[in-house]
């Protein structure tokens, strides 16, 4: 008897693996794990089983929270939601992959489509240095070797030659200004498809592609809302920052919050008391289109993991209808390794 089983932790510190446990058992091992890194807030858990050899594809899923929502007292549940951080990054390719899979007659090359053939903007990215007198010729025949032969499987495997550069971000940043202003300026540190370097700034570009794609002015967040989301029910599943849970932060590390450093502390992260008074998200961080929701902006929920679960088992297909919502081949073609 075949058995697939995925099962999902979301927590204010990770995303892990697990076995499958009873409830018992499960109830122990996180309150253990809780006290052991000292943490006041909480997880929510999701198991996912599937068992093919069942004639009617039954499944096994389990959905449960543990431990604090927020210093008030509220307990985390399968429906809290929280930021699912670079997780995001899936919900990016399989959407870019969508829009390939439907204008394949355009893009025959799929995820080997070149960058450049996608955004103009990306092939002269070399001739717009600001300060070229300060970099070496190789250095510049690279990065324009970069901007003609980059393609969207390069970018979304981070070997673009570009390290993080994550104190950059500016909620300035459009798709226009990314490409004309910024980019090129990021010093790379690496020739390119030298070296793995993660590059949140790529997933921003990718979530420009499948507008263009379309040839549509809808918004990258409405278009996963459209295609993704709401074909699998994912009702709790939000761009929406002020649909999270307080959670907490950690000692020394406000205003920017580190789960890997300090001490646990009582304050709350996502929803802030500035000067008495609760913090709301301004509009730059939740609005449709926003630069960051590529990389990793969804906000979701135990309960909606384990349909995304089932779904990535089922290659794309819906698990109640059974609809094919991303086409099999880019579920493949995301999961597969690259080398």
């Amino acid at each position: 008897m075949k058995i697939q089983l995925l099962c999902f932790v979301l927590s204010l510190l990770a995303i892990v693996a697990c076995s499958i446990l009873d409830q018992e058992e499960l109830t122990l091992f996180v309150d253990d794990l809780l006290n052991e890194w000292n943490i006041p807030g909480g997880v929510s858990v999701t198991f996912v089983e599937l068992n093919e050899s069942s004639a009617s594809g039954h499944w096994n899923i389990e959905t449960a929270g543990f431990g604090n929502a927020s210093r008030y007292g509220d307990k985390m549940t399968a429906q809290s939601r929280m930021s699912m951080g670079s997780n995001s990054k899936l919900f990016t390719v399989l959407l870019v992959g969508i829009a390939l899979d439907e204008q394949k007659i355009r893009f025959l090359d799929g995820f080997k489509t070149k960058i450049c053939s996608v955004i103009p903007g990306w092939c002269a990215m070399h001739e717009r240095l600001e300060y070229p007198l300060n970099q070496t010729m190789s250095y510049i025949e690279d990065l324009k070797y970069t901007a003609l032969e980059a393609t969207i499987e390069d970018i979304m495997t981070h070997r673009t030659g570009w390290p993080p550069h994550d104190m950059s971000w500016n909620l300035t940043i459009n798709a226009s200004n990314l490409f004309h202003h910024h980019l090129h300026n990021l010093r790379r540190s690496s020739t390119f498809r030298e070296a793995w370097q993660y590059n949140n700034f790529m997933y921003t570009v990718l979530s420009f592609l499948p507008s263009i794609i379309w040839e549509t002015n809808e918004s990258f967040t409405t278009l996963v809302e459209k295609r993704i989301f709401v074909p699998l029910a994912m009702n709790g599943t939000t761009w929406d920052r002020n649909q999270l849970i307080h959670g907490f932060s950690r000692l020394g590390d406000l205003p920017r919050p580190s789960a890997g450093r300090g001490a646990p502390n009582q304050e709350d992260v996502w929803k802030a008391f500035i000067s008495g008074k609760e913090f709301v998200w301004p509009p730059e961080f939740s609005i449709p289109g926003e630069i960051i929701a590529g990389a990793g902006g969804v906000v979701s929920s135990a309960q909606d993991m384990a349909t995304w679960l089932q779904t990535l088992l089922l290659k794309g297909k819906n698990p109640k209808t059974g609809e094919q919502v991303i086409p099999g081949w880019v579920v493949e073609a995301a999961a597969s390794a690259i080398s």
